[in-house]
């Protein structure tokens, strides 16, 4: 319900004068802007446009103007001297042209589509912006998908080439749907999933599928509302294109404010490029710098520009900023042509066909995603390959046979690096993992190594078949416990083995790995003769030939935790810490130990965790 402070202008609210509300409006609202910002260098993307001053019209939300001026009947004239406030201050922000600026367009107005992207355009060429630098930001807040004019709007913004956005993405039940009916320039996850993410790995879950959901259909991603540095972690190792909160900057009133970088996004430790240095390599090589079309070529340029090249099959298409908007190929001009008066159509320069009805849509990727990610894109779609870019900017296009390259360079790789007798992942994939997890402190990575105790008396009793018995028995076991995609398996060698967990939690963890300690000694006593499992022991030399009993197989389980916001400048630091636990682990007999990672080299304190044999 609205509730008014005070009087507009005398008794308008009894009266609804729509005049005077109009007018107050013009005079009493104002427009601040909050930057959008590249979420890896801070370099600033855009603004956000949003409405300021409500209260002074005498409402308590934005929501509450806005109802109040679609029940007066004038929701599209309110939103035009909006929409005009909001270019007047973008425009004396530094830099503007370059930049673009997002405007919350409300849904119902979807209903009145003469007012929108026509008298948008008009403004804009009022104020020098041109079309491709404004964006309209669609929000869930309505029923957009049920809106009878949506399908004539988004077209004719396309057309026009304003851009367009889902608003609050997550928060409402049609997103999906127009997500897929009109392909939107950009995607803002609602503040919901971006709040402590770092310390959900549900939330982390559902933005990484729309991140990876998004660039498959060719769009950014704006992690919106982000106000901690781990939200920030976390959302860039997601794959987020754009950041936009608090931790950026608050909305500003006065573009003095404004900046064109914002350093402390920059210098967020840690960041997504944390493949292996080969893999990285292989991409950067294979990028191919396809000469790119600008959108609104004429399709008669675009038909000699393939005469020229005779070669190739699509071009990239860019706008005039140079950002990517997806391909254009060959054989849908073609089509034209072979039709009845297609090609005079494409000849007669005074009937204008340009590239924007025949761009289709390409997975857009950053020139810093995991390459597993570009290799996804390719999976799950039947594109030419993957549009690059850097800075938000083309860069080149890697094709769908280079990626596939990679996928069996990596396969070749993971098979010679597997141990011959368990085909677990060997030193390279393991060394691999931990140079991941010092460089990415968006979550709790946990680091586990495991081994067998009294070993080699049971090697020296029962022969080396038998030997090889119990080590497949432990690798058997973490492929059966360990099955999902976030643990990271590997044999170190002998009967030693890892676990890498890249996103965790401390009880989780020690769960899993007292179920895979107990679940090894039940199973390991069948590899006994029936008199060493009555009585418990077997009896062995030691490593200095000592004569002694030595109980049953067990397993011991080392674990190193690398807390989230921490990053690791040396990997070594990592290796010689789980030593120490590994050492301590033995040596108390607790089986079970885990510690978190140490500024410097002294013993930590060790948490000591009850045997989970007893």
């Amino acid at each position: 319900m609205v509730t008014l402070r005070h009087e507009l202008g005398g008794c308008w609210r009894t009266n609804q004068n729509p005049a005077i509300f109009l007018k107050r409006a013009a005079t009493e609202l104002d427009m601040a802007l909050q930057p959008i910002v590249d979420m890896n260098t801070g370099a600033v993307y855009g603004h956000e446009a949003l409405m300021r001053g409500f209260g002074n019209l005498g409402f308590d939300t934005i929501p509450d103007v806005l109802g109040f001026a679609h029940r007066l009947g004038v929701l599209g004239e309110f939103d035009c001297i909006l929409r005009e406030k909001a270019l007047s201050k973008f425009t004396s922000v530094p830099g503007y042209e370059h930049q673009k600026l997002f405007f919350n367009l409300d849904g119902r107005l979807l209903e009145t589509s003469d007012l929108l992207p026509g008298e948008t355009e008009r403004l804009l060429t009022g104020y020098g912006v041109v079309p491709n630098n404004f964006c309209f930001e669609l929000s869930e807040a309505y029923d957009n998908a049920s809106a009878k004019c949506v399908d004539g709007i988004v077209g004719q913004f396309a057309l026009r080439g304003f851009r367009f956005a889902l608003d609050d993405f997550g928060r409402g039940i049609s997103e999906l749907k127009v997500l897929y009916d009109h392909h939107p320039d950009f995607v803002k996850i609602d503040r919901f999933f971006i709040q402590n993410i770092e310390q959900d790995s549900r939330k982390r879950l559902f933005v990484s599928t729309v991140v990876d959901l998004s660039h498959l259909l060719g769009q950014k991603v704006i992690a919106e509302g982000v106000e901690t540095e781990p939200e920030l972690l976390a959302c860039r190792e997601a794959g987020c294109d754009l950041v936009q909160g608090y931790f950026v900057s608050r909305p500003f009133l006065e573009t003095e404010s404004a900046l064109a970088n914002y350093g402390q996004v920059a210098l967020a430790q840690g960041g997504s490029d944390a493949a292996p240095k080969s893999d990285r390599e292989f991409v950067r090589k294979e990028i191919k710098p396809v000469e790119a079309i600008v959108e609104g070529t004429r399709l008669h340029d675009v038909l000699e520009a393939f005469r020229k090249s005779a070669d190739q099959a699509f071009f990239p298409v860019v706008d005039r900023q140079g950002e990517p908007r997806g391909l254009i190929r060959e054989t849908d001009i073609k089509e034209l042509i072979y039709s009845p008066f297609g090609r005079d159509l494409v000849q007669n320069r005074g009937f204008r066909l340009d590239t924007a009805a025949y761009v289709h849509k390409c997975p857009i990727a950053d020139i810093n995603s995991d390459p597993d990610r570009l290799i996804d894109l390719i999976a799950e779609d039947s594109s030419e390959g993957v549009i690059i870019t850097k800075g938000m900017k083309y860069a080149g296009f890697i094709s769908a046979h280079s990626l596939l390259k990679l996928t069996n360079q990596k396969r070749l790789r993971q098979a010679q690096e597997q141990n011959p007798l368990t085909r677990l992942p060997g030193n390279t994939i393991i060394n691999e993992f931990i140079a991941r997890a010092a460089a990415t402190p968006a979550t709790d990575r946990f680091l586990c190594y495991l081994d067998l105790d009294n070993f080699k008396p049971f090697n020296d009793t029962y022969g080396f078949r038998i030997g090889d018995r119990a080590i497949l028995l432990l690798a058997d076991l973490m492929r059966t416990l360990l099955s999902e995609q976030k643990y990271v398996l590997g044999h170190v060698g002998g009967d030693d083995f890892f676990v890498g967990i890249a996103d965790g939690r401390d009880a989780a963890v020690m769960k899993k790995m007292t179920a895979l300690i107990r679940r090894f000694a039940r199973s390991a006593e069948s590899l006994y003769e029936s008199s060493h499992r009555q009585q418990g022991y077997i009896v062995g030399n030691d490593r200095l030939g000592r004569e002694r009993r030595f109980p049953l197989l067990s397993c011991s389980v080392a674990v190193l935790k690398v807390p989230a916001g921490r990053t690791v400048e040396d990997p070594d630091l990592i290796t010689r810490q789980i030593a120490e636990i590994k050492s301590r682990v033995k040596s108390d007999h607790s089986q079970l130990l885990i510690e978190t990672l140490q500024e410097d080299r002294s013993p930590p304190a060790a948490q000591p965790i009850e045997s989970a044999a007893s």
